[in-house]
């Protein structure tokens, strides 16, 4: 499963339900209750990389939302993250090892 680094309020519908387009089946029996005190590391240059790969995705089929979070200055996480120094994940397929600034 995919899940966002960046904060699910910068997705828009296709974003959101990318999961169920794949033929995602929701089943109530895979929820499963998470302690939201626990929290992952993501890297700086993940969160950039996933926020311009949304604003590329954005640029086609919602421009007003592609101008409304290019004014965005920083870039809030998903809460079950939390910010490290670093790149693009190794594991990020075709991601550049260096992310420009999502002003670029």
């Amino acid at each position: 499963m995919r899940l966002w680094s960046i904060h699910p309020k910068y997705l828009d519908v296709q974003g959101l339900l990318g999961l169920w387009r794949r033929g995602y089946s929701f089943k109530e029996g895979k929820i499963v209750r998470y302690d939201l005190s626990l929290k992952m590391p993501v890297t700086e240059g993940q969160v950039k990389y996933e926020f311009n790969h949304l604003l590329g995705k954005l640029k086609v089929r919602d421009s007003e939302r592609y101008e409304e979070l290019l004014r965005v200055q920083v870039i809030e996480v998903n809460p079950i993250f939390y910010v490290v120094e670093g790149d693009v994940e190794e594991w990020e397929k075709g991601a550049k090892r260096r992310v420009r600034d999502s002003k670029e």
